[in-house]
């Protein structure tokens, strides 16, 4: 997997994933990791859509990775700026490299996911089938069935979770550190213009940014 910048190298991301693999079972991450190989290949040759949900928050002020402070004091930062929150929900289409996204000012809840399922089931231009990976969040789970049959027979769109912690196996955890890390300005946004921020970082995801897979 790789990710970067128009016109910059490509960066290789390998997630640590020591916490996971001591918590899940290996056949199901095994059997799960190969029917995605295949769903990724038949996406790329235009066969399925392939769409990976999640959820991130986004703050005014940027995430600080690294700092320095005088040898033998304290780092110190200042927390006189006052701090705004916008929480996005997202998916990602595999094949496009493009994200899906509403934002919200409170905490994502499960109606927000079905919205943008919604959406996706409802877009103009769609394969014969359409399958969104979820993680084990509890907003990813009790949908109503309705709804699923609604998805399914109404639009040939299906649902697949993935077995339990097994982070890596959803690229759009790569999206939202590089978002944060990389693609935002390192500047504090003032909060009246953090949603406008966020909204262009998104709609850049695929075109001023890309993600590459391989």
């Amino acid at each position: 997997m790789s990710v970067g910048q128009p016109e910059k190298a490509w960066i290789i991301l390998y997630p640590d994933t020591a916490f996971a693999e001591k918590k899940r079972c290996p056949e199901r991450f095994k059997a799960a990791q190969e029917n995605l190989k295949r769903c990724q290949t038949a996406a790329r040759a235009g066969k399925l859509s392939l769409f990976y949900p999640d959820g991130s928050g986004f703050s005014n002020i940027p995430n600080v990775q690294r700092a320095w402070a005088p040898k033998g004091k304290p780092h110190a930062a200042d927390a006189s700026v006052a701090r705004q929150r916008v929480n996005v929900v997202g998916a990602l289409g595999y094949a496009t490299g493009k994200v899906w996204h509403d934002w919200h000012g409170q905490t994502v809840k499960r109606n927000a996911v079905v919205d943008l399922i919604d959406r996706i089931a409802q877009r103009e231009q769609r394969m014969p089938l359409t399958l969104v990976v979820l993680d084990n969040a509890r907003i990813h789970h009790n949908f109503d069935p309705q709804k699923l049959d609604e998805w399914l027979v109404g639009h040939r769109l299906v649902l697949m979770h993935l077995p339990p912690y097994s982070p890596e196996l959803n690229p759009i955890g790569i999206v939202w550190k590089q978002a944060k890390y990389h693609w935002r300005r390192f500047v504090t946004w003032s909060k009246d213009g953090l949603l406008e921020e966020v909204q262009k970082l998104m709609i850049g995801v695929g075109s001023d940014f890309k993600i590459g897979f391989s």
